[in-house]
């Protein structure tokens, strides 16, 4: 899934990643997301985009499609990740 980082004010920053599922089910500490060429934590990924949340599952938006305009359609992973009848990690608290 071709996922997008969000920057602190809200907005899209231009960074992308492809996030596995698969690596992401092995486990809550994981890297799971393919950025510049290496896997990192879906944490690490929020951090490069700028977010300030440490909510990955609502700050990293999943790519689910091209509107005909060309812009994005896009959810929260973690709402991707419900909707795939995957379990969704959280930070223990």
């Amino acid at each position: 899934v071709l996922v997008r980082g969000i920057g602190p004010d809200g907005q899209p920053k231009e960074i992308w990643g492809m996030f596995d599922p698969v690596l992401y089910e092995r486990g809550d500490r994981e890297p799971c997301i393919l950025y510049n060429g290496q896997y990192i934590s879906r944490s690490q990924f929020e951090k490069a985009g700028g977010s300030k949340t440490n909510k990955w599952s609502v700050s990293i938006k999943a790519v689910i499609g091209v509107d005909h305009d060309g812009s994005d359609w896009i959810m929260p992973l973690g709402r991707w990740i419900e909707q795939n009848r995957q379990k969704v990690w959280s930070a223990p608290r």
